[in-house]
């Protein structure tokens, strides 16, 4: 793989996330990855879906063609695109199972296959060769690619429940927080953000808890009625309005935490979003023919405060990471501090 040109196109630096030479994308020669799902925790990275080799999940990928996994990760960084550090650390891991990225390197030995050693709760390690996927193949086998997918057999936690659903609601805490979904901006709020006031107006509601840790961007336009709600008496004061955000939270979705974050007294919990609050978008397709890959390029600087913000994240006010332990407990928390916050 031609890898020169992924890293000049990472070159382009911090928020740029929108632009790319993506594996999973329908490339006319596609690029290939190993067949698991790798999510990137404090503890390191764990394997969360492996559909045809089960007894893989919820192991710790140790290395990968017997070179230690942080050496590859150190050498994968510098070829992914990214709006900030919570979007290269999303990404990585794909790329880290990208069959012709560790070819390129140096690593494996072809695109074909990819040999990963892992460790399982017992600290037994085991090696499994994994034959790659095309990306459109793999698409389909993982199926939910954005989103951590929940273990097996505990009870899913809240916040990755309901995938299919855009804007819903839960109660929490006895009927004493409401708890908002956000997790796309591709449908219109208006509805959600009446319902919103509405429960937020209830006699036992001290809470607004407004989750957009999956909310992986759409339109920037259509969330106006929402950011209005939370800007309402009823929900912005002191303490009762949280914001959750976390890597997946990218382009629209940044910059709706963005506007949350300049326009009302949320406090915002979780790890920072992976979309800047200002950022280039709106991609356009450049087809490289003679490699038969496409690039993404996005000719549009998006500044949706209307003026300067040299941060490219916006730090969560109280820092929570849901760690390996926690993930495969069913456990969540960060709703579990948003919800305890004094």
């Amino acid at each position: 793989m031609h890898l020169e040109r992924l890293r000049i196109v990472a070159m382009t630096g911090e928020r740029d996330g929108h632009m790319g030479l993506f594996p999973l994308v329908s490339h006319a020669r596609p690029l290939h990855l190993a067949p698991i799902r790798v999510w990137s925790f404090p503890e390191g990275m764990f394997v969360l879906a492996s559909p045809e080799r089960p007894d893989l999940v919820g192991t710790q990928i140790v290395a990968i063609e017997g070179r230690p996994v942080d050496e590859v990760a150190a050498l994968v960084r510098p070829l992914v695109t990214r709006d900030n550090e919570s979007s290269l650390i999303l990404r990585l891991p794909e790329f880290m199972i990208t069959g012709e990225v560790l070819h390129g390197l140096g690593i494996a030995p072809d695109a074909a296959g990819v040999r990963f050693t892992v460790k399982r709760a017992s600290g037994e390690r085991v090696d499994a060769n994994l034959a790659t996927l095309a990306g459109p193949a793999y698409w389909d086998l993982i199926e939910d690619v954005w989103a951590p997918p929940a273990a097996p057999i505990v009870r899913t936690p809240l916040w990755l429940r309901n995938p299919n659903r855009t804007q819903w609601f839960a109660t929490l805490d006895r009927g004493r927080a409401v708890y908002a979904v956000y997790s796309h901006a591709t449908e219109p709020t208006g509805m959600f953000a009446a319902s919103l006031l509405a429960r937020a107006r209830m006699p036992k509601v001290r809470r607004v808890i407004v989750d957009v840790r999956l909310n992986g961007g759409g339109d920037n336009t259509s969330y106006s009625p929402l950011i209005e709600a939370l800007r309402n008496r009823a929900v912005n004061r002191r303490g009762r309005l949280v914001l959750v955000a976390g890597r997946v939270t990218f382009s629209a979705g940044g910059n709706f935490v963005a506007e949350v974050d300049a326009f009302t007294r949320a406090r915002i919990v979780g790890e920072a979003a992976g979309g800047s609050q200002h950022n280039y978008g709106d991609s356009e397709l450049v087809e490289l023919e003679a490699l038969g890959w496409t690039v993404y390029v996005p000719p549009q600087y998006v500044e949706v405060l209307g003026r300067p913000d040299e941060r490219v994240a916006i730090e969560p006010d109280v820092p929570v990471q849901i760690g390996a332990a926690d993930h495969f407990a069913g456990r969540d928390p960060v709703l579990a501090r948003a919800i305890a916050l004094r």
